[in-house]
């Protein structure tokens, strides 16, 4: 199931699983807006995917992911191309089959850095 969209003169590509809007594709980018308390694997910590989103992402043209835990506001940035490199396979509970990037293979933002920022885990205060 695919929903192409036009907001602010770009074209977006919504991305579903088992019905649900799970983010959006724009100009190579996959968002999501996840809430890291649910959403993250405790062990290891990592993030994950499943295949079919995966599959629709590359569809879409997707070469950068970034989800955006809306409880901190950290923001969490990767390729698609370390993702698929580093990630880990795993199926839990009714989630399917998925793959996982560690956490320490993101990027990680601050609430309010911007993209051109270091991410806050390799800054030195």
């Amino acid at each position: 199931m695919h929903d192409i969209t036009l907001k602010h003169s770009e074209l977006q590509e919504a991305i579903y699983s088992n019905g649900k809007l799970v983010g959006k594709v724009s100009q190579g980018k996959f968002k999501r807006r996840i809430k890291y308390s649910i959403h993250a694997l405790q062990k290891p910590p990592a993030l994950a995917l499943s295949l079919d989103v995966l599959r629709q992402m590359e569809q879409a043209g997707t070469h950068e992911i970034e989800m955006t835990d809306i409880e901190s506001g950290k923001i969490f940035r990767t390729t698609l191309a370390k993702f698929y490199r580093f990630a880990i396979p795993i199926q839990r509970g009714n989630f399917g089959r998925q793959l996982a990037l560690p956490i320490k293979y993101w990027e990680i933002f601050s609430k309010g850095e911007k993209a051109n920022q270091k991410p806050w885990q390799m800054k030195l205060i």
